[in-house]
């Protein structure tokens, strides 16, 4: 019996060109795209059941790559079999460093105070909160904020009391977000913008798209230029361990980025 699995990972991203076909499904796995605000926005449903996992390029927790090559090397080192991915959590630029306290499977990678919303992974459940440098033993976390539904509201309307700067929280720019409905099931939302036909979409539209999927608690991501969204081949009925972007990305390429979200097909 097959099931998938959600897997956080750092650095790279896959190839563009994706057949034309609007909103394929997987048994556990939903694509929607649709129009908002003047916006595309990508939206990945992976249905409940699914098994939670931190992956991490280096060990260092360092560097960046495009989504689509770790995608790739996860595919051919480690037999892993991905569904879907998109961009992960905030980073420098020049340093691929992650901003914010990063734990991978128990290990403190990074440890840096930022009040920002972070995402707990513990194994099959995945949960949203405020743990500054986590000294509790959690099993993986990811810094990413700020917080956008809490309890089945839009809370992004007070986003701005987390350190952000002013301008990425009222101004309509390519998101990147994940939420979680109340059965457990996981939603991955990647908004389009800066381009001439995608205006982006400002914090309090994104938190109301995720409420419109059913999102009981969520959070921002890294966005702009970072945002991307890949798709399997297998969504197209197609063999091997081709991946397709379906977002367009602000810079017009895949930029190279610190981590990723991935959903992952594990046989049982």
């Amino acid at each position: 019996m097959k099931h998938h699995l959600l897997v956080l990972a750092l650095a790279s991203a896959v190839s563009a060109g994706a057949p034309a076909v609007t909103a394929p499904t997987q048994p556990s796995l939903e694509y929607k795209k649709m129009r908002i605000s003047g916006t595309t926005v990508h939206i990945v449903i992976a249905k409940q059941n699914n098994t939670l996992e931190l992956i991490i390029a280096s060990s260092a927790g360092r560097g960046k790559r495009r989504l689509s090559s770790m995608v790739s090397s996860l595919e051919r080192l480690e037999k892993k079999n991905v569904l879907a991915a998109t961009n992960g959590g905030y980073f420098d630029l020049q340093t691929g460093t992650p901003v914010g306290t990063l734990i991978y499977h128990g290990k403190r990678i990074i440890a840096e105070y930022r009040h920002r919303a972070q995402i707990i992974i513990d194994q099959e459940n995945i949960s949203f909160g405020y743990y500054g440098t986590a000294e509790q033993p959690f099993f993986d976390l990811l810094t990413g904020g700020p917080y956008l539904v809490n309890n089945n509201k839009n809370v992004a309307i007070t986003a701005s009391m987390e350190e952000q700067f002013d301008s990425y929280y009222r101004k309509a720019h390519p998101r990147t977000a994940i939420g979680k409905r109340i059965d457990g099931s996981v939603v991955l939302l990647v908004a389009d913008g800066r381009k001439h036909d995608e205006r982006g979409l400002r914090l309090d539209e994104l938190a109301n798209a995720l409420l419109a999927a059913q999102c009981v608690e969520a959070i921002n991501l890294d966005g702009g230029g970072s945002s991307t969204l890949l798709l399997s081949g297998e969504f197209y009925g197609q063999s091997g361990d081709r991946n397709y972007v379906q977002n367009r990305p602000s810079d017009d390429y895949e930029r190279p980025i610190a981590n990723g979200i991935v959903v992952v097909e594990r046989k049982q």
